[in-house]
């Protein structure tokens, strides 16, 4: 079972190192409650074998290099101190209950954490594959971000984040990219950012591109290129249409814009920019006809400069390889020049 996933049920090797644990926790609690050994002896001698036999499957799994479990040094020494709080009460309390009783207690104690975690507003192991999902849609909706950035946004441990992170790239949902050279700040080795692959946008993908592209190159071939135009055109205007009937009362047309186009799947946000803002499309449910047709592209942005009443420039499109569509929206302008207000 690979180490990074914890909710798969256990295979092949696993299963004997499952069926040791299981004998060695169970046949606990009679030793225990038969030792005549001091209690605080028990905990030192238990502690200690236990330490040895793991000592080899950490050195060999190497673990320990990694930064983040250097890091979390400080985290184990107060677990295990915790943990020997836990040893010297179940220890005490097994010289005063019945062997059944004290292992049924203890046995108990994964629910406790679970409802720990729970109100606390973490997530218990139950709920991986959701919060990859949730990690996801995260970067879908807010375009490529570190782990770092993630992390805080979902509220997950660095060491949480970085498992679901490795979990989604390995499963060709993600992609690892090298941030670009104007967002490197600092000094020191900038942090990778990570971006919606192909493959992981068709988990939220709605269309029949394959069907699409295909009607597109027909009709292309057999009226030419003014039909597929006139496509491209005839949708950009039903946008228009549409969007402008959504905006129409609002100030701030920028924003409502985007509000519209993340109701029509374009999981869009705006950012504020020196000289005026951008329109980051995050989803694009016709990215794959668009790296075909890219007049749709093109009479898409047609329609959002006349939604805005301003000229508007399209930077970056997922069509062509992008991790967002991008639209910068210049501030508008008196007549002597001055950006108005």
């Amino acid at each position: 079972m690979k180490d990074q996933d914890h909710t798969k049920l256990p295979t092949g090797r696993d299963i004997p190192f499952l069926i040791s644990g299981i004998l060695g926790i169970g046949a606990s609690g009679p030793i225990i409650a038969k030792s005549q050994m001091p209690v605080p002896s028990m905990i030192f001698w238990r502690n200690i074998i236990g330490g040895l036999i793991m000592l080899p499957f950490a050195l060999v799994r190497g673990e320990w290099k990694s930064q983040v479990q250097r890091s979390a040094i400080k985290w184990s020494a107060l677990a295990g101190f915790l943990l020997a709080l836990h040893f010297i009460c179940f220890f005490w309390a097994m010289k005063y209950t019945s062997v059944a009783t004290g292992t049924a207690l203890t046995a108990t104690q994964p629910i406790f954490a679970a409802i720990f975690v729970k109100l606390t507003g973490g997530h218990v192991a139950g709920d991986d594959s959701r919060t990859r999902d949730l990690v996801a849609r995260s970067i879908l909706e807010n375009g490529p971000s570190t782990a770092a950035v993630l992390g805080e946004r979902l509220g997950l441990t660095p060491a949480g984040i970085r498992r679901h992170l490795d979990l989604l790239v390995s499963d060709g949902v993600l992609e690892a990219r090298e941030p670009r050279a104007s967002s490197i700040r600092g000094r020191g080795r900038p942090s990778k950012v990570f971006v919606m692959s192909d493959q992981g946008r068709e988990k939220f993908e709605h269309s029949y591109d394959d069907l699409a592209v295909a009607a597109l190159k027909f009709m292309s071939a057999q009226s030419g290129e003014h039909l597929v135009n006139g496509f491209a055109q005839s949708r950009a205007d039903d946008i228009e249409r549409k969007a402008a009937t959504a905006i129409a009362k609002r100030s701030h047309k920028v924003d409502a814009l985007a509000a519209f186009l993340t109701d029509q799947g374009y999981a869009a946000s705006v950012h504020e920019k020196p000289m005026g803002q951008e329109l980051c499309q995050h989803h694009c449910p016709i990215a794959h006809v668009a790296a075909e047709f890219p007049q749709l592209c093109e009479a898409e942005t047609e329609a959002l400069s006349k939604l805005l009443g301003t000229h508007v420039q399209r930077l970056a499109t997922i069509a062509h390889g992008d991790g967002v569509c991008t639209t910068f929206i210049p501030q508008a302008q008196t007549n002597n020049g001055k950006v108005r207000a």
